[in-house]
């Protein structure tokens, strides 16, 4: 009983619940991001990119499989925590193609979501 009793003095000595804060403790929505990917000879989309992403904090050693561009070059990713990818990495991978690590810091904000444009270059340059 002492314990719980210290947690809470604890807690509301630091501001931790929310009761006891001058403003609501706001749980972030997530973000959803939109991505095009291009080739960078010709302009023209890239169907079938592999979508991998991390998260740079905590850092993740691995990428995680998100997603395969559309036949428009396209793919969309949704991310349940976290206001924005700034602390996400992308990276696009595709044979003929060379492998593309992206910064999140990249995507543009529009109204309702973001929006993020890479050009891959091919393998063999042309």
């Amino acid at each position: 009983m002492k314990i719980q009793i210290l947690y809470v003095s604890m807690a509301v000595g630091l501001g931790l619940l929310s009761a006891c804060a001058d403003e609501p403790v706001r749980r972030s929505e997530g973000y959803v991001l939109f991505g095009t990917l291009k080739d960078g000879a010709s302009g023209e989309p890239i169907a079938g990119v592999r979508v991998l992403n991390k998260d740079l904090v905590p850092l993740d050693t691995v990428f995680y499989d998100i997603s395969d561009t559309d036949e428009n070059g396209e793919f969309r990713f949704q991310k349940g925590f976290n206001d924005s990818p700034k602390y996400d990495l992308f990276r696009f991978e595709k044979i003929g193609y060379l492998a593309k690590e992206v910064p999140g810091t990249a995507a543009v904000r529009s109204e309702s979501h973001w929006r993020l444009v890479v050009s891959l270059d091919r393998e063999n340059g042309f």
